[in-house]
């Protein structure tokens, strides 16, 4: 480094030009030589590529025009093999093969079990033996051609095979077997191509000698495997190396070696090694002489000054280029000479500068691209010069769409001429507008954001561009929609829930009354009305329960029944609501569907759509109502849409009307809580609410589909169940079963329901003690405990409840017998665990057969 003194960089240009005119870099020359050998070498052995390549062309033209031959005659052996089995005209095609090409030795036709059936021999040769496991005769049963590899056959000829199916009408019927003579067929090959110099082996895929050119000391079926070349044909791999070896004839030869790729065979070009290196050794040795004079004493002067002279220039230009890709962490190195020195110091400094503003910049620019806000920046004048990709996910509108043009092309209309011009006032003033705006995406669709706009202004104070962020709040809105939907939900179930108490108690009363009153009346036609009566009050307690299961407040009970009797009853209903001016008809399938689903809840949800195609039906011509049954296999674009359903087979229940429609906003919302079409006082919003949730409760699909004054068709899709048993529950007797006088302690606060409740059970011979709650039912208990047989508990009453009652009365008694009975949802009861212990209870109101029958089996416990 002390030798070397910082010096002009022209001064030492200058010196590296006169030493590198007097000393010529002579290192170059071998090098030089060295690919001018090659170059000569591959000129050598590109010629014996170009002949590989036209031999491997007529090698496969020769054998697919032998295919072609056979397959010519396919189509009309089938025929004579199939519909004349005229064995004597295949036998003449066949003859014809041999007659036109002199190296098929033999062809012979075996039918679709192997039998041979024709063969046609040239010069006593013999055909190739095959059977049902060869793979001539396997392969084209399969409808494709086989060729096989080459083999010396039983008349120690070498030949190979070509079978090609016989079809008839699509189905293989046959096999054409012909064996080719390998001589032949090189030689027909051979007179196709130019005469070569070269010597040329072909080999088979098990590397024996096929056929070769020129004099040679191998015979034909030698085996070759031995030699490298062709163990590379047998790895499936060309040969192309530049190096010499000993060939099939012991000599030094340059060869190559080409896969006749479809045949597997191999060709091989040998050249003797002396013809190609003599030509090369006279043109190298003038010019090695050349380059080594000229350029011994240039080379090594040139290589030690140059390199000495550009090293910095070279680093320089490293850390340049690392520097444009972005890397900084580089910096030149210093130089000897002034000029490269000086430039690498100001470069250095220059690479940390624009280091620390590119990593700023960098920072801004991810925060504005990454960012979950739509960012939009214009001129001065409105116009859009860049948008993030946020922008583009919200509005739909890529940046080529928009810019170049105004904002206003994301006016919705929601906003009016007023609103625009005040924003354009204040951002024009310098100051920043917030405001929320609804705006239009791309396919027409608005959505809601807050929107900020804020002015650039430069060093001068001028505002040179303006930058508006917006937040989609569409998201936001959907849980505010959401969260009100919640409450209507909380409310309509506190509603449901605070009265099924009461609601289910005046029924109960209702209901034993009814049964006492049909008991005592004599009037067949009375006692149908009252029948009538009390089957609508236990319809009114399925209601009820159905608000329950809606609102999440019950559950559901689910039993294995069929639908098509089912449906055939629910149609007798039809017939109280629907007007006789609308026809309604029904097409039910034959089978029986069985399913596993509460048969209240589905019978309130057909009422509601027959309901909704009764309203639909007002003042249209024809009105019509068709309600279908059928048994359906869903495909696999159903069950993708429907991923959560796992069930193939189901039951779906069309209910069609022709009225007046949906339109397409109205379609998207039927299914809500609250929503409805019909006018104010005609209509809850509820009935399709609870249908989709019922259904859905079901593990069903309710599907709906409309337009205006073109109908509406709604599709339950109910999963079939695998049991074909109706539940046990259905099939139980209405019998009452009597009491034998046995005491009952009777305990319900509502005095209502109690009367009721005692003339029931005294008609059912019982006696009956009252209590109106807990702590009288206490009282009375120790007063008549040895009569007491049972105690019939409300669960919920005033001063003390039935559980804590019935608790305090086991410190006296711990055999006591008790059925709780309760208004409010039994499921819900039952999940209670401040009222847990609770095992035989009986929701109101109750069917007497059931109730008699449930305390008889208590009582006998």
């Amino acid at each position: 480094m002390k030798f070397f003194k910082k010096m002009p960089l022209r001064r030492a240009w200058y010196g590296l030009i006169i030493i590198a005119s007097l000393l010529p870099a002579i290192a170059l020359s071998p090098w030089l030589s060295q690919q001018a050998h090659n170059l000569l070498l591959d000129r050598a052995l590109l010629k014996e590529e170009m002949f590989h390549k036209e031999v491997e062309i007529f090698l496969h033209l020769e054998t697919n025009r032998l295919v072609s031959v056979l397959q010519n005659k396919s189509d009309p052996i089938a025929h004579f093999l199939t519909e004349d089995k005229n064995y004597k005209a295949i036998r003449k095609l066949t003859e014809r093969i041999a007659q036109r090409e002199p190296m098929v030795n033999t062809t012979s036709v075996y039918d679709e079990h192997a039998n041979m059936i024709i063969r046609s021999l040239v010069h006593g040769h013999q055909p190739a033996v095959i059977d049902m496991n060869s793979p001539a005769f396997v392969i084209p049963m399969h409808n494709r051609i086989f060729i096989g590899s080459p083999q010396r056959l039983s008349d120690q000829h070498y030949e190979f095979l070509i079978s090609v199916p016989v079809v008839h009408e699509g189905t293989v019927v046959g096999v054409i077997v012909s064996t080719v003579n390998i001589d032949e067929y090189w030689k027909n090959v051979r007179t196709q191509i130019p005469e070569h110099n070269s010597k040329v082996y072909l080999i088979d895929g098990r590397g024996s000698l096929l056929v070769h050119q020129n004099e040679t000391n191998l015979k034909q079926g030698d085996l070759l495997s031995d030699k490298k070349i062709v163990r590379s044909i047998l790895a499936g791999k060309d040969w192309h190396e530049t190096s010499a070896y000993e060939g099939f004839e012991g000599n030094q030869v340059f060869g190559i070696a080409t896969l006749v790729r479809g045949l597997q065979w191999g060709l091989i070009s040998e050249v003797e090694a002396k013809e190609i290196t003599s030509a090369i050794v006279s043109k190298l040795t003038l010019l090695i002489i050349i380059v080594v004079l000229l350029h011994a004493l240039f080379g090594l002067i040139s290589l030690i000054f140059t390199g000495r002279l550009l090293e910095p220039i070279f680093d320089l230009g490293k850390v340049m280029k690392r520097a444009t890709e972005g890397d900084y962490s580089n910096q030149a190195c210093a130089s000897p000479y002034v000029e490269i020195d000086d430039l690498s110091r100001s470069f250095n400094m220059m690479i940390q500068e624009i280091e620390v503003r590119e990593l700023s910049l960098k920072k801004l620019s991810q925060a504005i691209e990454q960012g979950g806000e739509s960012v939009i920046m214009t001129d001065k004048h409105g116009v859009i010069e860049y948008v993030n990709p946020a922008f583009t996910e919200i509005t739909g509108y890529s940046s080529d769409e928009v810019v170049g043009k105004k904002p206003n092309i994301l006016k919705s209309g929601v906003q009016s001429a007023e609103y625009y011009k005040k924003l354009w006032l204040t951002i024009s003033s310098g100051e920043v507008w917030h405001s929320s705006i609804v705006d239009q995406r791309k396919d027409g669709s608005t959505y809601p954001a807050l929107m900020t706009v804020s002015p650039i202004i430069d060093a001068k104070g001028n505002i040179t561009h303006y930058v508006g962020i917006q937040q989609d709040m569409s998201a936001h809105e959907m849980l505010e929609n959401k969260f009100r939907q919640a409450q209507k939900m909380e409310a309509l179930g506190t509603l449901v829930g605070g009265i099924a108490h009461d609601f289910n108690n005046m029924l109960a009363g209702m209901t034993g009354n009814l049964y006492l009153a049909k008991k005592k009346s004599k009037d067949a036609d009375v006692v149908k009305k009252l029948s009538t009566v009390e089957a609508l009050s236990f319809r009114a307690s399925d209601m009820i329960q159905q608000l329950l299961v809606f609102a999440r407040k019950g559950r559901v009970e689910l039993k294995i029944f069929d639908l098509v009797p089912f449906i055939n009853d629910v149609m007798k209903m039809f017939e109280v609501v629907v007007p006789e001016n609308i026809s309604v008809r029904k097409e039910l399938c034959q089978d029986n569907l069985f399913i596993n689903g509460d048969a209240t809840q589905l019978q309130q949800v057909l009422m509601n759509l027959v309901n909704n195609a009764r309203d639909a039906l007002i003042g249209v011509d024809d009105p019509a109502i068709i309600i279908k049954l059928e048994k359906v296999d869903v495909d696999e674009v159903f069950k993708r849409k429907y991923a959560d359903v796992t069930a193939s087979m189901f039951a779906r229940i069309t209910v069609q009307d022709n009225g007046c429609g949906v339109n397409e906003d109205d379609l998207e919302h039927v299914f809500e809580p609250f929503f409805t079409t019909k006018e104010t006082g005609s209509g809850t919003g509820l009935g399709l609410a609870m249908s989709y949730g019922a259904i859905h409760n079901h593990g069903g699909i309710i599907e709906v589909s409309s337009a205006p004054d073109q109908g509406t068709t709604f599709e339950v899709y109910l999963p079939l169940s695998d049991t074909l048993k109706v539940s046990a529950d259905e099939q139980i007797s209405d019998d009452v079963v009597q009491g034998h006088g046995e005491t009952i302690l009777l305990v319900d606060d509502d005095p209502d329901m109690r009367s009721a409740s005692r003339d029931v059970l005294e008609s059912l011979h019982y006696c009956v003690i009252e209590a109106e709650d807990g702590v009288m039912a206490i009282e009375m208990f120790l007063e008549y405990q040895v009569e007491i047989a049972l105690v019939i508990m409300d669960v919920v009453m005033p001063r003390m409840g039935g559980v804590e009652a019935i608790r305090r009365i086991s410190e006296f008694s711990d055999d006591v017998k008790v059925i709780y009975c309760t208004g409010y949802d039994r499921g819900e009861i039952l999940n209670n665990s401040a009222l847990s212990g609770i095992e035989c209870i009986v929701s109101k109101p109750y069917q007497i057969h059931t109730f008699s029958k449930v305390v008889r089996e208590k009582l006998d416990s």
